[in-house]
């Protein structure tokens, strides 16, 4: 597993340096990422593996295009372990992936995510739900 969090280099790169982006982004997965998590236990919960599988993948993709590293591959192991019909520890998983939901939170509120020249984090008090 990666050591870093997120990749704000790969991010910035991949938005050409356009924070507007980034804090689109940023906003829709701070809104999202609470209704996936709680349709992805209750998709685990009912034993719908192809269901969960779904969520996983979306979720994966989502953590990915902001280079969220570590929770890309949460989002990965759950989608695994889904497609395995392990859905049981696909459960325990998703603790795994909130840790690093906020890990990434608790980064990137205290001002320690970094910044590229020409591309940095948006002020994030104005996101705040």
């Amino acid at each position: 597993m990666s050591d870093s969090v997120f990749d704000l280099k790969a991010l910035c790169e991949r938005v050409a340096g356009r924070v507007d982006i980034i804090d689109e982004l940023l906003q829709m997965l701070r809104a999202t990422f609470p209704v996936d998590r709680e349709a992805l236990i209750g998709r685990l919960q009912a034993g719908d593996s192809e269901g969960a599988k779904e969520i996983a993948h979306r979720l994966k993709g989502q953590f990915q295009t902001l280079g969220l590293r570590r929770a890309a591959e949460q989002a990965l192991r759950i989608e695994k372990l889904a497609r395995e019909g392990l859905l049981n520890l696909a459960i325990t998983a998703v603790d795994d992936l909130d840790r690093e939901f906020l890990r990434f939170e608790s980064l990137r509120d205290s001002g320690n995510a970094g910044a590229e020249p020409g591309c940095s984090w948006p002020d994030v008090s104005s996101m705040r739900p």
